[in-house]
């Protein structure tokens, strides 16, 4: 009989045995944790001064690029509200904002200017929160706009134009002359220009 016949099917050929050595696990010296740890400090440090010497490049940049634009806005809220302080003289028979009924010998207020421009008013002053027959006049601003350089809306008032270019005490937002309806930035400081911020 052949000797592959005799050959039990069942028992695996010596050739079909896989042989598996578990791994010998062997530790690491704790010198060469170390050592793998801080291996990446270089690369950090050289990273970080390229990020710090970027950004102290760009900061210029920024710092000009964001006064330029506060720069400008108060020129427009200026110019606008100098517009429509002329628009509400031309309609109601050459009085400024800021008077009570209409009366430019009585004590003016900045709330009463403040009104007066974003509320609707009769041929007087005298304002109304709605429409009606008789106050058919505004609104000119919706609200009084915030300084784009000392981010406040308040209103100070001022007797004489004068005063608007002596050095009177900056306390931000706008200042008002009534009886001669100029309005000025109550801001220190000057444009990169060297143009005074209460000069614009």
């Amino acid at each position: 009989m052949d000797e592959s016949e005799n050959q039990n099917p069942m028992r695996p050929s010596i050739n079909a045995i896989e042989f598996y050595a578990a791994p010998i696990e062997t530790k690491e010296p704790r010198s060469t944790k170390i050592m793998r740890r801080f291996s990446g400090l270089p690369e950090a440090l050289v990273a970080l001064a390229i990020v710090a010497a970027v950004g102290w490049m760009v900061q210029p940049t920024y710092t000009f690029a964001r006064n330029l634009r506060h720069e400008t806005a108060m020129w427009d809220e200026l110019r606008y509200m100098r517009s429509q302080i002329m628009i509400y003289r031309a309609e109601h028979d050459g009085l400024y904002p800021g008077f009570p009924d209409g009366d430019p010998t009585a004590t003016p207020s900045a709330a009463i200017m403040i009104a007066q421009l974003s509320k609707y008013t009769d041929k007087y002053g005298n304002v109304s929160d709605q429409r009606t027959e008789t106050h058919t006049f505004g609104p000119y601003i919706t609200q009084m706009p915030v300084n784009p350089i000392t981010q406040t809306p308040a209103v100070r008032i001022l007797h004489r134009s004068q005063d608007v270019l002596a050095d009177y005490e900056l306390l931000g937002g706008w200042v008002y002359v009534p009886s001669q309806g100029v309005i000025a930035a109550d801001a220190p400081g000057e444009d990169m220009l060297g143009v005074r911020y209460r000069d614009y």
